[in-house]
């Protein structure tokens, strides 16, 4: 009562059907952008429970923080469009920093979430790809991989169906570990691990992030399954990404012969593609016929970023699959190609996966290493 008279006093009231809505269309997720901490459990204990708070866009009070236009119905005010799913942080924040936190941009955070996963849980089991990731450093460079890129990477089209377990070989410290039976056992053993049988069955599709030392990653593809779907990804260091760019890109291949030899069955392969690499600098003999790939990104010449699409390294996994039956065909008794790359890391991963065993020679793998004069002889890899 005031003067005698009744005062209508608002009220925090919300629907039961707003607020299943908004727990819903949120995914019990922080709406604030680049939060999306889930509010339905205590992280440190890991115990279910309500963590989520209900924030008003335009102040549910005249005093609040972003004030309503004046005659605003409280309908309107505690109503779902009004309203975003906030953890208790994110909610302190906006309330207190009015200023860089208006009403616009809380909307479009809102909108921006909600959109994003209604999209994800649109995703039918058809979708679903299970992540195989590879890290070895090169020389003192520290590889990383995480979930996050994973997902950025392959939304919208795929999701991954679990977390990465990442086969790291970072521990193993010189080429000598890496190429020899310490490497050979762990990636093997990794690799059988992965493709076991699950209760959901073996996977259908396999997404593949690598980054190590060029012989290595060969090894590696060469003992994935062809028998089920994979598709391979790059590190974009400039986008700082590993999500493909759109298009049919620019980069196209030139196949040719660059030194008859003396031995029909003597056979030498460069892959030009990162950098150029001369035939002197490799010190083939003069019995092996030599063949050469080599990148034409547009008029450019060989480097490190011409590889920006899917279809770019497509063409490339064409342009080798066709050279190497060739040589199998040309070369009588040909049982080894000797390869000298300068390749980005899922070329080399597709080299080795692309072989077919009992049909394809071996790959004798050389290392450019100005430490030990030059090409140097790792590995020979075998399609398993």
């Amino acid at each position: 009562m005031a003067n005698g008279k009744t005062v209508k006093v608002r009220q925090r009231w919300y629907s039961q059907e707003d607020v299943n809505r908004l727990y819903a269309l949120s995914a019990g997720r922080c709406e604030f952008r680049g939060c999306n901490k889930f509010t339905l459990r205590h992280e440190p204990t890991q115990q279910d429970g309500n963590y989520a708070e209900k924030a008003h866009i335009y102040a549910f009070g005249k005093r609040g923080p972003r004030p309503a236009p004046e005659g605003t119905p409280t309908a309107v005010l505690n109503g779902i469009d009004n309203i975003m799913l906030l953890c208790q942080a994110c909610h302190k924040r906006i309330d207190d920093n009015e200023d860089t936190h208006p009403v616009e941009s809380l909307r479009e955070a809102k909108k921006e979430h909600e959109d994003r996963v209604y999209l994800i849980t649109g995703f039918t089991p058809d979708y679903k790809t299970k992540p195989l990731a590879f890290l070895a450093n090169i020389v003192k460079d520290v590889v990383t991989v995480s979930d996050g890129d994973v997902f950025t990477s392959l939304f919208p089209s795929r999701y991954p169906s679990c977390k990465l377990n990442p086969l790291d070989l970072s521990s193993l410290v010189d080429s000598s570990e890496w190429y020899g039976s310490a490497g050979q056992s762990a990636i093997q053993a990794h690799i059988t691990d992965f493709y076991r049988e699950s209760p959901s069955g073996r996977p259908s599709h396999v997404s593949v992030y690598a980054i190590g030392p060029i012989p290595l990653l060969i090894q590696f593809g060469s003992s994935l399954s062809n028998k089920i779907t994979t598709d391979f990804y790059q590190k974009h260091r400039v986008r700082n990404t590993w999500k493909w760019s759109d298009g049919e890109g620019v980069a196209l291949y030139e196949t040719k012969k660059i030194q008859d030899g003396t031995a029909p069955n003597k056979v030498a392969l460069i892959l030009s593609l990162s950098g150029k690499i001369h035939l002197g600098s490799t010190g083939i003999a003069p019995e092996f016929s030599v063949y050469e790939i080599e990148v034409k990104d547009g008029e450019l010449a060989p480097n490190f970023s011409f590889l920006k699409t899917r279809a770019d390294l497509d063409r490339f996994r064409k342009a080798y699959a066709d050279l190497v039956s060739r040589l199998g065909r040309d070369h009588a008794g040909v049982t080894e190609i000797h390869l000298y790359p300068a390749i980005p890391a899922p070329v080399a991963v597709t080299c080795g996966f692309d072989l077919l065993p009992k049909v394809h020679p071996n790959l004798v793998i050389y290392d450019a290493d100005k430490t030990k004069g030059g090409f140097n002889q790792s590995l020979i890899v075998t399609r398993h």
